[in-house]
């Protein structure tokens, strides 16, 4: 019973982490049938610390992080990015943001 309190509160802390701190920075590069992602992850939620994470072939693997100097996950990216478009990769951001499609759904008010 306290496993599954303690998992509850983790992952509300989590969503809520992702939900109003650092979204991450995805790139998804193609090349004929291939793909690969371009990654700048934020564990925290947070500018500070940051992971470049490289996917392809099925496999990921961390290409660069840091806990001191904000912005540099996302200049490294960028830069790996750039150099994959040189190699001939189409690269596109992936967009992240939340989607104005769906409009809110106000709740019934309670009878008694």
């Amino acid at each position: 019973m306290a496993l599954a309190k303690l998992s509850l509160v983790m992952t509300a802390t989590l969503l809520s982490a992702a939900a109003w701190g650092q979204s991450p920075i995805i790139y998804v590069c193609e090349n004929g049938a291939s793909e690969r992602r371009v990654e700048v992850r934020y564990p925290s939620g947070q500018p500070l610390p940051c992971e470049v994470h490289y996917s392809k072939s099925g496999t990921t693997e961390l290409l660069w992080s840091a806990q001191n100097t904000p912005g540099y996950c996302r200049d490294k990216a960028q830069t790996f990015v750039a150099q994959q478009r040189q190699w001939g990769w189409q690269c596109q951001p992936l967009d992240l943001a939340p989607s104005d499609a769906a409009p809110a759904v106000e709740p019934e008010p309670l009878t008694e």
